[in-house]
């Protein structure tokens, strides 16, 4: 992709020829990501941050700039404030401004309205894709949440398409003393090599509560990488739900700073790899300040030749005093084909903290499938069960109760 850039510089002709409005209204931004992209060298499995996430058919791909596609038709489980995009552009959207919420498209905005929000202090150096959004962005939500939301904003992210590389870029600012909850739902429909590249930036003002979820529901032909970044104000909570079904390739970047005390972060991510998916969840949570609690919990399963991974990092400042995190990854091994990479670590540099990490891969056990069996269960149905207790633990965190019961039935536990 790196050669595409440099030497047919596809996308600069993708955007000539769609006349992309977009391009000249935020040209200065993207300048120093475009000069900072040009120096980077694409991941391989030799860097310890992609080591168990093949690129290299990204890489060897031509991506064009996305058209909208077909629309596809998605339950939406929840009563919300509903966006549609389509192929990472905005589709079925108006401006919504009122005291509690502002939801406006970069078309409506200036660039120095967000300029303090873009890019700020993004995982450039170990993510190629941060960088390839910064400065090929295909469309952009502002959302501003100012009070305690009456209810969920509600994002669909459709993809259909061939050669499309759909860069949606979203900006999350809660004000002081606000609340809200953020879905982002991915489907797919007759996609072929379309690679969707999100980044999301979410700002957790003081005293402030954001709550963003993300479902991963793709089908087959799709490259799904979903950055998000977070940064914590004092007496703040952030909370991240992740749940990973359907689609051939997903990494999840998720990155947390914490820069004042008395937060409260909590990351929680499910998945369920099947067939040859890969999913890769890599998450970093920066405690910087004292007296903060974090908690994060991944458990999935994998079966057939399907490959899981997940790469946790807490870090624990010299100031940051006073720290309770705790993290744990919990696995399921469905079949003698899968594989699983689990590494959870902790980089400690103060001494009064209170931390724990741990990881454990198995398989379903024996004599509870005998019980269930015995007791006139199918053997799918026995494991079915196992399994929705298994990932239950986490998907009880969802705070929605149709939310919860809809993730439920995508992972087959009704």
């Amino acid at each position: 992709m790196i050669d595409t850039l440099e030497k047919t510089n596809v996308f600069t002709k993708s955007i000539e020829e769609a006349s992309y409005e977009l391009w000249d209204k935020f040209e200065k931004l993207r300048a120093p990501f475009l000069e900072l992209l040009n120096k980077t060298s694409f991941p391989t499995t030799r860097d310890e941050y992609w080591k168990y996430t093949r690129t290299t058919k990204i890489s060897k791909s031509s991506f064009n700039f996305p058209k909208k596609g077909n629309s596809i038709d998605v339950e939406i489980p929840v009563n919300a404030y509903v966006i549609y995009l389509n192929n990472g552009l905005l589709d079925e959207f108006s401006v919504i401004e009122s005291e509690l919420l502002s939801i406006k498209s970069f078309e409506t905005i200036t660039p120095d309205q967000i300029a303090k929000y873009f890019g700020h202090e993004q995982d450039n150096e170990r993510n190629i894709f941060n960088l390839l959004n910064s400065a090929y962005f295909s469309s952009g939500l502002f959302i501003e949440v100012k009070k305690e939301l009456d209810k969920p904003v509600y994002i669909v992210n459709q993809l259909n398409g061939e050669n499309i590389f759909a860069q949606p870029r979203k900006i999350i600012v809660g004000n002081k003393f606000s609340k809200a909850t953020i879905i982002e739902h991915t489907v797919s429909n007759n996609c072929n090599n379309v690679l969707s590249n999100n980044v999301t930036e979410v700002f957790v003002g003081e005293n402030s509560n954001i709550n963003y979820t993300s479902i991963q529901n793709e089908g087959s032909g799709v490259f799904h990488l979903d950055n998000i970044q977070a940064h914590q104000d004092k007496d703040s909570i952030f909370t991240n739900h992740t749940y990973s079904f359907q689609g051939d390739w997903i990494r999840n970047n998720i990155n947390t700073w914490v820069n004042g005390e008395n937060c409260e972060t909590n990351m929680f991510g499910a998945y369920n790899a099947k067939n040859k998916q890969l999913i890769d969840n890599h998450t970093t949570l920066d405690h910087r300040v004292a007296n903060c609690l974090s908690n994060e919990l991944y458990k999935g399963t994998a079966s057939d030749k399907a490959t899981v991974t997940f790469n946790g990092k807490v870090f624990v400042r010299k100031d940051a005093q006073k720290i309770n995190a705790f993290q744990s990854n919990n696995n399921i091994l469905l079949s003698d084909d899968a594989t699983i990479n689990s590494k959870p670590e902790l980089e400690i540099y103060a001494d009064d903290v209170k931390c724990s990490h741990g990881s454990t891969t198995g398989q379903l056990d024996e004599e509870a499938l005998f019980y269930l069996r015995s007791r006139g269960l199918s053997e799918a149905s026995a494991n079915n069960m196992l399994v929705g207790a298994f990932v239950g633990e986490v998907i009880e965190h969802v705070e929605i109760p149709e939310l919860r019961d809809y993730i439920k039935s995508l992972y087959g536990l009704e």
